[in-house]
């Protein structure tokens, strides 16, 4: 299959898987209302650095320097979302939520558990520079999710069962597609697997963090539906956030097989630059113009009275696009360790940015610690990058 064929097939599958996700909380949101959503943010908030943590970065090391066979790989990654599932369990029965939103919570981690563990499948796939099988399982994994949004929440009004359903077609295909790549379902533990990706696991689960602060300080000063307001109006660089990091999969193995070309790294480098800076430009002017349309259909015309949290959310998605496709470089060099430094100063940037706007209504000061959460990473991202090209082109 050639190129072009290839990463279009992809970038359709994560599109719809994107969509996908996007009915889910939005529905949520229109048909159940700010509450449920909220646990569904909440539930993700814990979530997101437990997933990012034991992932322990298996996907990027496979890609950039496998050392063992795939098998080893995945029996690692399916014991350590056990693990982080347990993990997750324990905390939403000690955080004493009812009986009625537990199962919800139960049920959308488990989900997640099955996301995580495919997510190394992707990485086979990402490494034979077959992207396009990607694309076909994000689709049937859309597909399980659209059917599991129509008959539970659409239909029966009932979040639970809609992620129970979910979470029956992932394990059935999961399942599927692990025997049809003849491998086998085992658990094993990788001392040297572990250490190699701490690193990077450190530095994804503080970076998760950085969103995810805002939302632990929503929930305890302010309420659960105020955590699901949030969470929807960052839906944006959620959704974009697909896109991006299809890009990011895609171009990834490309850059580490010219890693010795100092030409192309500076070509590269210039050109994603120049182009993803007018992009956006672009795309942001028309988001802003046409607001009004956009916001209640992608929301409720409620949303409409949120217009300058808005409008941040929109300028800091962009900057943190940009910052995705500055990791090209950051670890096709390998350079994880600049990584997880770049997010510890990011995430005490959030922090005293929440403290310093505190005298603001608790969600401007929210968008406003996303902010700045995005202007400090693509900083410095984007100059450490330069650094890097700038150095190995000379």
């Amino acid at each position: 299959m050639n190129r072009k064929t290839n990463f279009l097939l992809y970038l359709i599958g994560n599109f719809i898987y994107g969509i996908a996700q996007w009915v889910l909380q939005i529905g949520i949101l229109k048909v159940l209302g700010e509450y449920q959503t909220g646990l569904y943010s909440i539930s993700n908030a814990i979530l997101a650095p437990l997933i990012l943590l034991f992932s322990f970065g298996l996907n990027t090391l496979y890609v950039t320097n496998k050392k063992f066979s795939f098998q080893k790989y995945l029996n690692n990654r399916i014991l350590h979302s056990i693990i982080m599932f347990l993990v997750y369990v324990c905390i939403i029965v000690i955080s004493g939520y009812q009986q009625d939103a537990f199962g919800l919570l139960l049920f959308i981690g488990t989900f997640r558990l099955f996301e995580m563990i495919f997510e190394i499948i992707f990485a086979v796939h990402i490494e034979e520079k077959e992207q396009y099988k990607i694309g076909i399982i994000k689709i049937n994994s859309a597909i399980i999710i659209i059917l599991s949004y129509v008959i539970g929440i659409s239909y029966l009004k009932n979040s639970t069962l809609a992620f129970f359903i979910i979470n029956i077609g992932f394990i059935i295909y999961l399942l599927f597609y692990i025997n049809k790549l003849n491998l086998k379902v085992r658990l094993n533990f990788s001392n040297q697997l572990v250490w190699e990706g701490l690193l990077i696991s450190s530095a994804l689960l503080i970076s998760s963090l950085n969103t995810n602060i805002t939302k632990y300080y929503l929930e305890i000063f302010g309420n659960t539906e105020m955590v699901g307001i949030f969470t929807s109006l960052i839906i944006i660089y959620s959704a974009g956030k697909i896109f991006i990091t299809s890009f990011y999969s895609f171009l990834l193995p490309y850059i580490v097989d010219n890693i010795e070309d100092k030409k192309f790294l500076k070509r590269s480098f210039n050109l994603i630059n120049i182009v993803f800076l007018i992009f956006s430009i672009f795309i942001c002017y028309i988001a802003e113009y046409f607001k009004f349309i956009w916001v209640p259909l992608l929301f409720t015309r409620n949303f409409l009275k949120y217009d300058l949290e808005i409008t941040i959310v929109i300028i800091s998605s962009f900057l943190l696009f940009h910052s995705i496709l500055m990791d090209l470089y950051l670890h096709a060099f390998k350079h994880y360790r600049f990584n997880l430094i770049i997010q510890i100063i990011v995430i005490i940037s959030v922090i005293i940015s929440l403290l310093c706007f505190s005298h603001l209504n608790m969600l401007l000061n929210a968008t406003i610690s996303f902010f700045t959460f995005a202007f400090v990473v693509f900083i410095q991202k984007l100059f450490y990058s330069y650094i890097l090209i700038k150095g190995e082109s000379k």
